[in-house]
């Protein structure tokens, strides 16, 4: 997407981050940190797949103890 123009729309939280260990399982289905019964571990996973199939892409810039970034990259494709 670097030659196209692009819309960027980040979320960050100052929440400690993610445990680096846990980084490659972030879009993993049912992956998730928090104790059985609350959450599914579906909501990135999720997010990723409605993110790939309008044609962008999701990231993240990970800073453990500090907090997450995630971007959401959309290709601009026409106007309203």
């Amino acid at each position: 997407m670097a030659t196209e123009k692009t819309v960027k729309i980040r979320f960050s939280d100052d929440c400690g981050g993610v445990a680096s260990e846990n980084e490659a399982r972030l879009f993993e289905p049912f992956f998730t940190t928090k104790p059985h019964g609350v959450g599914t571990g579906l909501g990135l996973c999720v997010a990723e797949r409605i993110t790939e199939e309008m044609g962008a892409c999701i990231r993240f810039d990970n800073q453990p103890g500090h907090g997450i970034t995630f971007t959401l990259e959309f290709p601009v494709v026409g106007r309203c």
